[in-house]
């Protein structure tokens, strides 16, 4: 999602720790991703960023929001291979429709994406997504393909690395398609759902376009809707 994904401040050390060149078993294109972050390290960061992420920031008020994301992210996770942590989806109450994932498992959820995530196939389709940018290790990946002084930069929770690629955007939409697949949703909900994403912004947006994909580290609409709309129609992987 397009937000700023929160991380720890001993990440810094971390990315010295071990360097390694390591093979993608999800995407299955054998692509070589460069990563200097140990990945239990990662874990171990991303578990004790959200912890303290959890005390600063309310749960949602209606229970019935985690409920069902529970039940959904259950039902994904069981198709999913393992984060190296636990995962652990916790709804957080916020008035920005968005979400966010951390190393180790750890995915959050802003109340407000249910407006827009209205069955449980669309749920699916953004739980999906932050676990294929867990299972990708992409926040590793961006801190190492970034310099230190160009990945950190100040927020309101302390460090935090800048938005995923466009690259890893359109990856963990891909993995989310088939995560849903494999757990039996209709592979369309991720279409339907980020259609009415864009439309979302649109309309917040007063219809312009705020973020060309030329300065966005994030695809455009258009070309996220068109590459899923391919994804969809391909034979299941």
């Amino acid at each position: 999602m397009s937000r700023l994904v929160p991380f720890g401040v001993a990440v810094a050390g971390a990315v010295l720790l071990a360097c390694c060149v390591s093979n993608d078993p999800i995407t299955d294109r054998g692509k070589e991703r460069l990563n200097l972050v140990d990945p239990q390290q990662e874990v171990e960061l991303g578990e004790a960023f959200f912890r303290n992420y959890k005390l600063k920031h309310p749960r949602a008020k209606d229970a019935s929001l985690s409920a069902r994301a529970e039940a959904v992210a259950s039902r994904l996770f069981a198709n999913i291979p393992s984060p190296g942590g636990q995962w652990e989806v916790v709804v957080f109450e916020d008035e920005s429709p968005n979400a966010f994932s951390l190393p180790g498992g750890k995915i959050g959820l802003n109340s407000s994406i249910f407006q827009i995530a209205k069955t449980d196939g669309q749920l699916a389709t953004v739980i999906g997504h932050e676990a294929g940018h867990i299972i990708s290790r992409h926040s590793g990946e961006r801190l190492t393909r970034s310099a230190l002084a160009e990945a950190l930069t100040l927020g309101g929770d302390g460090l935090v690395i800048r938005s995923f690629s466009r690259r890893q955007e359109l990856e963990a939409d891909e993995l989310s398609v088939r995560y849903l697949r494999r757990a039996g949703y209709d592979p369309q909900e991720a279409l339907d759902f980020w259609l009415q994403f864009a439309a979302f912004k649109e309309k917040e947006s007063g219809g312009v376009d705020q973020s060309p994909e030329l300065f966005s580290t994030h695809p455009t609409d258009e070309k996220r809707i068109e590459a899923l709309r391919q994804l969809i129609a391909a034979p299941a992987p």
